[in-house]
């Protein structure tokens, strides 16, 4: 992808995020949205836009906030795996302590994640956990690939075993690509 195109797709990006912010202060005041953002510069995260999209459910653990921790070790499995530039997302970014997200804000955010998902234009979508896989199936009337992982975080599940995981899911991703990558954008 051109640069350019990546630039212009990241603008975009940033427009969609700043609209979001200005309407939900509008219509839900005192909501916090979260944006996959990367301090390090490891991953692109939300401005990624090489055609895998990795979605999640909600913004995790904490006020407003995320877990850096799992978030930290998923964005370096990221780097790991060849997925850096990769766009990084959840279907709801209204920040919550624990739960799954009502439909309420599931319909709330829902044409946000549709107008973003037309800015990067995956090839692929990766579900991460198995509500963002159903969802995902439920409501995209898509040809493209829906692939699922385990969540990042999952929590019943001890580190290594999460480690082990998120492992064979990258490798079972890059072997699903094999020699497709390059025709669909990906760098390996």
């Amino acid at each position: 992808m051109a640069n350019q195109d990546v630039g212009a797709k990241q603008q975009r990006l940033l427009e969609l995020e700043t609209r979001m912010k200005e309407q939900f202060a509008k219509d839900c005041p005192g909501s916090h949205l979260w944006f996959f953002k990367d301090d390090s510069g490891t991953v692109a995260g939300y401005l990624g836009t090489e055609p895998v999209a990795f979605v999640g459910q909600r913004p995790s653990t904490g006020r407003g906030g995320t877990s850096k921790a799992f978030v930290g070790g998923f964005y370096g499995r990221l780097a790991e795996y060849g997925f850096a530039n990769a766009h990084v997302t959840d279907i709801v970014k209204e920040g919550m302590e624990a739960g799954t997200p009502s439909w309420e804000q599931v319909e709330r955010n829902w044409p946000y994640f549709l107008e973003e998902l037309e800015i990067i234009e995956p090839k692929v979508l990766v579900a991460l956990g198995g509500w963002v896989f159903d969802t995902l199936q439920q409501r995209l009337n898509s040809f493209m690939p829906l692939v699922r992982f385990t969540h990042y975080s999952y929590r019943f599940r001890s580190k290594q075993k999460r480690e082990d995981d998120l492992h064979a899911d990258f490798q079972r991703l890059r072997a699903m690509l094999g020699e497709q990558a390059a025709l669909i954008g990906i760098r390996t």
